[in-house]
């Protein structure tokens, strides 16, 4: 009994932590588009946000790695931000040295980058999709599951 209870835990927490990390990406997209085209937003916002995604894809990759779960959108997310890393370090190069070349690395880090996050988010929305498809009951098991922890814990004090 305790084990399925520890499992229904496990994969409610993976269903709701792979479908958070899809609508902060998208979040993130919505920003940077409207960063881009229509009114400048404080890049800390920005920032704060893919921290927030970073932290999502830590957490879904130990969730699903305890389901034995491939953690696809987990993996792409580190890949954007090592390559996040690669171009920043080519943007101070690029405004030390006034390259346009390394600008342009830049900028294709940046839409690179883009594109492995919108794949991210598409392969999280899927596994949640996935496991809600698997677990028709999930909230209300794990809303149960919850209800009966609480009522041992008042029957043992």
């Amino acid at each position: 009994m305790n084990e399925r209870i520890k499992t229904e835990i496990i994969i409610y927490r993976s269903h709701r932590y792979n479908t958070f990390l899809w609508i902060w990406i998208a979040t993130a997209l919505v920003l940077a588009i409207i960063g881009t085209f229509v009114f400048p937003i404080d890049s800390s916002i920005n920032i704060g946000i893919e921290l927030l995604i970073l932290v999502f894809a830590i957490i879904i990759h130990v969730q699903n790695r305890k389901l034995r779960i491939r953690s696809i959108a987990s993996i792409l997310i580190y890949i954007a931000n090592g390559l996040s890393i690669i171009g920043a370090i080519a943007f101070i190069s690029a405004i030390q040295t006034y390259s346009y070349t390394e600008l342009m690395i830049y900028r294709g880090i940046g839409i690179v980058n883009l594109v492995l996050q919108i794949i991210a988010a598409v392969f999280a929305f899927l596994t949640a999709r996935k496991l809600k498809r698997e677990n028709p009951t999930l909230i209300q098991d794990y809303l149960e599951m919850k209800k009966q922890k609480k009522g041992t814990e008042k029957e043992d004090k």
